[in-house]
């Protein structure tokens, strides 16, 4: 199962409302959402969101 949320956030990629395990939970890496999949906080699993901030404001691409 996939979720894609979209919206303005009105954040910065590395605020905690981005990346605490009870909001987003974002990472920056797509390689991390897919070899983790997940992080346990407090026994609790929280799936990691894909936010591909870094890949658009990269000047490699």
């Amino acid at each position: 199962m996939a979720s894609i949320v979209l919206g303005d956030f009105n954040a910065q990629p590395f605020e905690m409302e981005m990346i605490s395990p009870g909001n987003l939970n974002a990472t920056l890496f797509k390689d991390v959402a897919i070899r983790m999949r997940s992080r346990r906080v407090s026994g609790r699993d929280y799936p990691f969101m894909y936010n591909p901030t870094l890949e658009f404001l990269s000047e490699a691409n």
